[in-house]
């Protein structure tokens, strides 16, 4: 007769917990995630995809940037801590977008200023926020926290979400700008950035030999008074014609570096200087900066200015764009 050894349930219970670990290696694969009760997946990516790490290479920035952390810096640098949330969260999703854009979702760099879009790293910004620099840093984070991969696109595509800083009361649409029809840049009204904004109008004096220089000819009386503005839907010089020389007004703009391509020309013989007068500040297209600030304080919320300045566009979320997040 065979002997029935019992074990001690102390031991049964130490043998069972040693042995439970190797039983479910075999029943389970090893990315199987438990699913708690009441929990019902909508799709395979409920469980195994991963995050979409987007990383932005800052040109003069030795090591790449999580998208997040650049975006905090190039709110910093383009619209600052004094504006309202709702136009900080605008810029961040309208910064986001044009980065995506221009690097390729990550495969490029991006120049860390107006060439591209300017940028101020974390040590920057505490040098230029001094003792300032916890509170103003926490409500960019803020602002950008809440818009967390957030984009403007359209038909599925990111637009290119140019911005400035102060418009003349219009923005300019792409095709004034470039020749190219763009449904999302149109021309769109922009209320109350005269009150704002510290660029709206200013007033650059040359001498006559400084504006020979930048025309690259002799000036006389003569061809000042026959001066000839053509301007186009948005105010903004479109053509300038003295006899038979014409520039357009970005090459005004460019020779002169002068604000904005809304602008006069005084010329004053008796002193023999010229005296150009601009209304606003950047290139006019997408969305103005002060006027953004102007919506937000009227009560607007970021989605609202977006929308108004972008017309057409759609604001969606980076993870549900494949043509991003498969890169």
């Amino acid at each position: 007769m065979k002997k029935i050894i019992i074990l001690p349930i102390s031991l049964l219970i130490v043998i069972i917990l040693f042995a439970m670990p190797i039983i479910s290696n075999h029943l389970y694969p090893k990315n199987f995630t438990l699913i708690p009760t009441g929990h019902h997946p909508t799709s395979k990516t409920d469980i195994t995809e991963p995050p979409c790490e987007i990383y932005i290479t800052v040109e003069g920035i030795k090591e790449p940037l999580p998208l997040e952390e650049y975006i905090v810096g190039v709110v910093a640098a383009e619209m600052g801590s004094s504006f309202q949330l709702e136009a900080l969260k605008a810029q961040a999703i309208a910064s986001r977008t044009f980065a995506l854009k221009v690097t390729e979702n990550g495969q490029k760099a991006i120049k860390a200023s107006v060439l591209d879009q300017a940028f101020n790293s974390k040590q920057q910004r505490k040098q230029k926020w001094k003792a300032d620099f916890e509170k103003n840093e926490k409500k960019l984070q803020k602002a950008v926290n809440a818009t967390t991969g957030k984009i403007l696109t359209y038909e599925d595509e990111l637009i290119t979400a140019m911005f400035f800083s102060t418009s003349n009361g219009k923005t300019e649409s792409a095709e004034d700008f470039s020749g190219q029809d763009i449904p999302y840049l149109q021309t769109v009204a922009v209320i109350g950035e005269k009150e704002l904004s510290p660029n709206y109008i200013q007033k650059t004096e040359f001498t006559l030999e400084e504006w020979n220089a930048a025309f690259n000819f002799r000036w006389t009386a003569e061809q000042f008074n026959d001066i000839k503005l053509t301007r186009n839907a948005s105010n903004r010089v479109q053509m300038l014609q003295v006899g038979h020389n014409s520039w357009t007004g970005r090459d005004i703009r460019e020779r002169l570096k002068i604000p904005s391509t809304d602008f006069t020309i005084n010329w004053q013989s008796e002193q023999n200087k010229i005296i150009v007068t601009t209304t606003g500040y950047g290139h006019g297209v997408g969305m103005s900066q002060y006027g953004a600030e102007a919506l937000a304080r009227q009560g607007d919320k970021a989605k609202s200015i977006l929308k108004h300045f972008y017309k057409k566009a759609s604001i969606t979320l980076i993870k549900n764009n494949k043509n991003i997040c498969l890169n």
